[in-house]
């Protein structure tokens, strides 16, 4: 695994996963598949919505331990499978229960659009998975994107052990 941030404040993460493209792929494109590993940290728990396709949109909801709701929202640019998947971030809101701290994403975060880039490339042992995501305009919203990408990715590769025919 690799990781950093480059001064065009943008976050690149690879990992060698032992499952073809397309299973990797599927789990990225599924909004049954999505729910059960791309969150921050394991007791946050996602409802998504995906429409992925060119111009489709996808929706999550990450409901976070402490009562925490936290909406972000996107628009598909590229999806070529097996290969590569572009999409639009956008943090919509953050909503923290009565009482709790504030919400997870900062208020200043919230309605900004970043890009993500997500590359599917074929090894003899399987897949090399990069992820770009770009347009940060803080060091802070790196930072964030980083630990939340890294802990999501961390999830992946024990999802694509238990369930590996899901490629549909």
């Amino acid at each position: 695994m690799s990781t950093g941030i480059r001064a065009e404040k943008e976050v690149v993460l690879t990992r060698v996963l032992r499952h073809p493209p397309a299973r990797v792929f599927a789990a990225w494109t599924r909004a049954e598949q999505i729910q059960h590993w791309l969150t921050p940290e394991p007791d946050t728990r996602i409802t998504a919505q995906v429409d992925c396709r060119e111009g489709g949109e996808f929706g999550f909801t990450f409901h976070d331990a402490n009562g925490t709701v936290s909406r972000v929202g996107g628009r598909y640019l590229v999806v070529r499978p097996p290969e590569r998947l572009v999409f639009t971030w956008t943090w919509l809101a953050s909503d923290a229960p009565a009482g709790a701290p504030p919400g997870a994403v900062p208020l200043d975060a919230v309605g900004v659009e970043t890009l993500v880039i997500v590359d599917f490339a074929p090894r003899a042992d399987g897949t090399l998975l990069t992820i770009t995501h770009q347009r940060f305009k803080t060091d802070a919203e790196v930072l964030r994107h980083r630990a939340g990408w890294t802990a999501a990715l961390d999830q992946l590769p024990s999802y694509l052990d238990a369930h590996p025919g899901e490629e549909r």
